[in-house]
């Protein structure tokens, strides 16, 4: 299981295996405490999908959002048109010296955005070329539709972060069944307890000896939706 995912600028990626365990323990107590976890049916998950699509589209600012958002469902030509029409006003928008904006599509048909690369001395203007030119051209583009589409993608059953990544470590047969969220937050503080919070200790109990650095379980920690 191999995944070479390039996210750029502009489109949320995963947190690095050290940040991620951060995140896991953060609620955790002294006594081994494990983070909430969420059983969602399948009514639940659609309700809060028809939220996420009402909430964006009583902020839509033109025609084209409000088309997309009439059905309820964001389809993936009607991305591609929303991020055609932000790399278009993109281009449009920013300085001549900037303009070499672009948008990459990934192995999962979710885009990244990218231009330059430009001397060191010029990042921070160039970076603040590309901020005002995206707060005029996200809305009424791409705004409420790219994180939709995006998150229907990469977590389908709006589980939480651990909950997605035990559930690829299962479905690619590198954890047997019974393994829970307990056993990857224990692994992983096993296996990194310098990144461990503040007063957090690891359940020697629910350690199972993990492979963390293991390719397959990385790329599970780091693309769970794959």
């Amino acid at each position: 299981m191999t995944k070479n995912s390039a996210w750029g600028r502009g489109v949320r990626g995963a947190a690095p295996l050290g940040v991620l365990l951060l995140a896991l323990l953060a609620g955790c107590t002294s006594t081994g405490g494990a983070p909430q976890t969420t059983q969602l049916s399948d009514e639940q998950i659609a309700k809060l999908w028809d939220a996420d699509i009402a909430l964006a589209k009583s902020h839509a600012t033109s025609e084209f959002q409000i088309r997309v958002f009439e059905d309820n469902a964001i389809s993936a030509a009607e991305y591609e048109e929303a991020v055609q029409l932000y790399v278009q006003c993109m281009q449009s928008t920013l300085p001549p010296d900037y303009s070499n904006f672009q948008a990459t599509k990934n192995e999962y048909g979710l885009y990244g955005y990218a231009f330059g690369p430009y001397p060191t001395q010029e990042t921070e203007k160039a970076n603040a070329a590309q901020d005002s030119a995206d707060a005029q051209c996200s809305p009424g583009t791409k705004d409420g539709i790219e994180h939709i589409y995006a998150d229907r993608i990469t977590n389908p059953k709006r589980q939480n972060p651990e909950e997605r990544i035990v559930d690829c470590l299962k479905r690619h047969d590198l954890v047997p069944a019974a393994y829970t969220v307990q056993n990857f937050v224990a692994d992983s503080g096993a296996h990194a307890p310098a990144n461990l919070p503040d007063g957090a200790e690891v359940d020697p109990t629910q350690v199972t000896g993990l492979d963390m650095d293991s390719s397959d379980v990385v790329s599970c920690t780091l693309t769970p939706w794959d």
